[in-house]
């Protein structure tokens, strides 16, 4: 899985989550190519371009794990 973030220009990492522990400040920019455009805000997993999510009236999103 390739990453693109603020912190490097690219990272390969085996998956997302070990990423995500490792650098929770990140801002990630795509993840194997698709554009991530937020994080959930129950889980914190970022949604990315072709995910299903809802976007509340509020501006949150929640990722299709956590919509309910």
């Amino acid at each position: 899985m390739i990453i693109e973030h603020v912190l490097t220009t690219e990272t390969v990492v085996p998956d997302l989550a070990s990423f995500m522990r490792q650098h929770p400040h990140a801002q990630i920019l795509r993840v194997d190519g698709r554009e991530c455009f937020g994080k959930c805000a129950t889980c914190g997993t970022p949604i990315l371009a072709g995910d299903q999510y809802i976007q509340w009236n509020t501006g949150i999103l929640t990722c299709g794990d956590c919509r309910g």
